[in-house]
């Protein structure tokens, strides 16, 4: 009856592995969970087989009288019935044998089990180690293969260590984090689950627009929110020295600046202080037609939420519902908007005042104009 409290340990066990991020942990987590199986699993063969040498001791030979285990201490009577158990599951061997019919029959009983049973741990311990070998063997390949590209296709130095440094970023950016791709059951999930779990990834950083929180605060627009953020809504990672858009460019999306560092300049003259974290670019595209009023250039590898203006439109097109009041918010931003000086960048604090209102929050400036 105790034994049942193994499966208690087997949650338990569950739950410890559920705290592992590590992935170099978790292969290592689990070689030590096979490895102590295989002990537990021995010793309960070599007390069988030490209790068959006990019972067969009194009526004739037996391995226990054959190696005079009588005066040993306990211990070494356990180490040595536990080495005979391991000798049957690997290719070792060692001075105890069978000596009667019951011996032999349990010995021939272990065999047979073995041979099943330890094939299948040494081809689990086997793969696990090769996985740890070759964790970062693809990605050291991959980068070798580039660079024989970039210099068989002659490829200029400048543009080739472009590629290099924004590739290293990509991957030392993902490096120890799961990615939603690689996990493949995600894609049985229903639509609607799917839309909350996006939901939930991307309303941290993306919680501060306006006309968001405005959705969140109308019952019945969380649901339009959400879709939103499955169809309209994605995160791009731009190469340092990349234009994301020039003058006279006509807007299809506008975008959240979340890290990096961008360099706006319109007319000649750059933006100071440089866009901040969570800062909005050319969010007037979403209320009407835009086009850039100036240049934007990341000096360094940045990333941005990004939403596409045709298909937000879209979504919210689908039901009156959403887009009457949606259509009322905008139509008042674009009279806020009219009496500004028209930028892809806005900080004005007068207007994110009286914007902020309209949505219902409270403006709270953290960037200081010049």
């Amino acid at each position: 009856m105790r034994l049942l409290r193994l499966l208690k340990l087997r949650k338990m066990l569950a739950d410890l592995q559920d705290h592992i991020s590590s992935e170099y942990t978790y292969l290592f987590f689990h070689l030590v969970k096979l490895l102590c199986f295989i002990l537990f699993l021995n010793h309960g063969i070599a007390c069988a087989w030490y209790a068959v040498g006990r019972s067969t001791a009194l009526s004739g030979p037996s391995w226990t009288n054959a190696n005079k285990m009588g005066g040993r201490s306990l211990g070494y009577r356990y180490t040595t019935s536990l080495h005979w158990t391991l000798t049957q599951f690997t290719p070792a061997s060692m001075e105890v044998f069978p000596q009667n019919t019951a011996e032999r029959t349990m010995s021939v009983i272990v065999l047979m089990f073995a041979l099943v049973a330890f094939s299948s741990f040494v081809g689990s311990i086997s793969t696990s180690m090769t996985a740890l070998r070759n964790m970062n063997a693809d990605t050291s390949k991959q980068f070798w293969l580039l660079r024989r590209f970039l210099k068989q296709q002659t490829i200029p130095r400048t543009v080739g260590r472009r590629i290099l440094k924004y590739l290293e970023f990509i991957v030392e950016k993902d490096h120890g984090k799961v990615q939603k791709d690689s996990i493949k059951i995600l894609s049985r999930l229903s639509e609607q689950l799917h839309e909350e779990l996006t939901f939930e990834l991307t309303k941290p950083k993306i919680g501060s627009y306006l006309i968001f929180e405005y959705m969140l605060d109308i019952p019945g627009l969380e649901v339009v929110a959400r879709r939103l953020t499955a169809t309209a809504l994605t995160s791009r990672v731009i190469a340092s020295g990349d234009y994301l858009f020039y003058p006279g460019d006509e807007a299809s999306n506008f975008y959240c600046f979340l890290f990096g560092c961008l360099d706006y300049t319109m007319d000649g003259e750059e933006l100071k202080p440089r866009i901040q974290e969570k800062e909005w670019i050319s969010e007037a595209a979403l209320y009407t037609k835009w086009r850039h009023m100036g240049k934007l250039r990341a000096l360094a590898e940045t990333e941005l939420m990004v939403w596409n203006v045709p298909q937000f439109l879209d979504v919210v097109a689908i039901s009156v519902t959403s887009w009457t009041p949606l259509a009322s918010f905008a139509k008042d931003w674009l009279e806020l908007f009219a009496v500004i000086n028209a930028s892809d960048i806005i900080r004005d604090d007068d207007f994110r005042t009286e914007a902020a209102a309209m949505a219902g929050t409270v403006y709270d400036s953290t960037i200081s104009p010049s």
